[in-house]
């Protein structure tokens, strides 16, 4: 996750430089107003760095987890965590796919796939919105 302080992901919330580590860092969208644009979600963090990003309105989705008795407790599950999770997923399906590319293949196919519908607010770049068939099919080339 790119995490959601609503800033570039070179600085950290305290303000310090954050280096370059080659991770695939996803961001976060919510649903847009005619379902066919994909606006940031607001606390998603933004930047060059951020490969690909994913719905992660916390709206829809729920996580399941245990409280501390051990019982089960549904809470919502959203933003750069859920759209992670979608990434990985799909991450896996193109590794199922194709499980020669490396990691950083696979995060150049993802920089890679077609822009789509993703409202970048105010020019914070959010890298490219995820295209399940699209990074698979793409995955297979390689």
């Amino acid at each position: 996750p790119a995490g959601n302080g609503n800033h570039d992901v070179k600085w950290s919330s305290l303000n310090a430089k954050i280096p370059e580590t080659g991770s695939i860092l996803v961001g976060a969208t919510t649903y847009g107003s005619t379902g066919n644009d994909n606006p940031r979600y607001s606390s998603s963090n933004y930047g060059k760095r951020v490969a690909v990003s994913a719905p992660g309105d916390p709206a829809p989705s729920y996580g399941v987890a245990l409280a501390a008795d051990g019982s089960a407790c549904r809470g919502d599950f959203g933003m750069t965590s859920a759209a992670a999770a979608h990434v990985a997923g799909v991450v896996a399906l193109m590794l199922r796919a194709n499980p020669t590319p490396t990691p950083a293949k696979i995060k150049n196919i993802l920089k890679a796939l077609p822009k789509g519908n993703i409202s970048n607010l105010g020019g914070k770049k959010m890298g490219r919105f995820l295209l399940a068939t699209t990074a698979v099919d793409e995955a297979k080339k390689k």
